[in-house]
């Protein structure tokens, strides 16, 4: 499958050129004008999502002369396509030169760029005003008819695409295949933030407590593929099975920050996952932690917070989840260091959702399917285990 994207007005941002009293035709005549936009927010996690299914490749209306300046340009803002072909229409319909080149997809900002002949080309995708998530959802809706009509894609025996995590600022997909295991891609939206994953996946403990991190199929700078994990989530087992769950969870925790500083306060790499969203059981009685797209450098307090406030959901569980805690662990909070883990628990599960919210820009139901994520996990600290042992309640 080739897939093909425009570059003015998909990759890049000109909203903030001044061109009163300019000549739009000649300012975009020059090459100059490539290094005066600045790249589309989304356009590089669409390039990824594009990048797992097919060949991609530039199809401009800029002249030939113009495309050493926009490689310039990819390897400044999207270099995941800095070595991408780049293609000119030459003045002709996007549409026809997209057969011409077999290209199977096109995203354009232009109605035009579809040919008079046919206006509603199956091909051609406009992204004008939407946000991130609704095109990525637009595209995967494609990808999937020319799947249908067995279009072959760079993952192998590929069926189906299904969006499971559009209200994240990094994006899900279920990738269904015919006769191998399912797959998992999470799009990220910087390199940092993928790197750091892609750590935790190597450096986590693997099956401490019964406590699974899948192992990573492939990755790009902002991609990454797991085993998709079928299974019951936490959030759905009852109370005596989730008794069970509890300490694994807490002895899984504790081999973590064991990897960490030996004291008690330093920063190291934690989950900000084990909870009843990211955690799921298996026939086998194995617990997963199907997504650690949260991992973060902090205390081991501010993840056991969120485990806390977020796994338990009542005093006798969080009591029970504390204290396996520290008897794994070795180590005890202070009332300063538990008080600082209700912060930063507080500010970073806001800083998460309000970076969600910027994906989805100008998409109402996104902000309200936020809000109500907001709802759900961001309950007062009114009951804290932790803050009782800190304090010296819990023997």
């Amino acid at each position: 499958m080739r897939a093909s994207l425009d570059f003015d007005g998909v990759l890049t941002h000109h909203g903030e050129l001044d061109l009163r009293g300019i000549n739009p035709h000649v300012f975009f005549r020059s090459p100059r004008s490539v290094a005066a936009a600045g790249p589309r927010p989304g356009v590089r996690q669409l390039a990824a999502l594009l990048d797992c299914f097919a060949e991609v490749v530039i199809l401009t209306a800029r002249p030939i002369d113009h495309h050493p300046a926009i490689k310039q340009w990819l390897s400044e803002y999207v270099p995941e396509l800095e070595e991408c072909v780049v293609f000119s229409s030459g003045g002709r319909s996007k549409a026809v030169v997209a057969e011409e080149l077999a290209i199977s997809l096109h995203i354009d900002d232009d109605p035009m760029a579809a040919s008079d002949s046919a206006p509603d080309d199956p091909r051609i995708v406009l992204w004008r005003r939407e946000d991130p998530a609704r095109i990525m959802a637009e595209v995967v809706d494609r990808l999937n008819r020319l799947m249908e009509n067995g279009t072959a894609t760079k993952v192998v025996d590929a069926a189906r695409i299904r969006a499971v995590g559009v209200s994240s600022a990094t994006p899900v997909f279920h990738v269904l295949r015919r006769s191998r295991q399912n797959l998992k891609i999470r799009l990220f939206d910087s390199t940092g933030r993928a790197a750091l994953v892609a750590r935790f996946h190597r450096e986590a403990p693997h099956g401490d407590g019964g406590v699974h991190v899948p192992d990573i199929v492939s990755s790009t700078p902002l991609t990454m593929t797991t085993p998709w994990i079928d299974g019951d989530m936490v959030r759905d087992v009852d109370a005596a099975e989730r008794k069970s769950i509890i300490p694994r969870a807490a002895g899984f925790l504790a081999a973590l920050h064991a990897l960490g500083p030996s004291d008690s306060g330093s920063s190291r790499l934690i989950s900000c996952a084990m909870d009843a969203y990211n955690l799921c059981r298996t026939p086998d009685g194995m617990l997963h932690l199907i997504d650690v797209g949260d991992c973060t450098i902090g205390t081991r307090w501010l993840d056991v917070m969120w485990t806390e406030q977020l796994l338990c959901v009542s005093d006798d569980e969080r009591e029970h989840l504390v204290n396996c805690y520290i008897n794994a662990s070795g180590h005890r909070p202070t009332a300063t260091e538990a008080q600082d883990a209700a912060a930063e628990y507080y500010g970073y599960l806001h800083s998460i959702l309000m970076h969600s919210k910027r994906l989805h820009t100008g998409s109402t139901s996104a902000w309200r399917r936020c809000d109500e994520i907001a709802r759900r996990r961001r309950t007062p600290v009114t009951a804290s285990a932790l803050f009782s042992r800190a304090q010296g309640l819990l023997p």
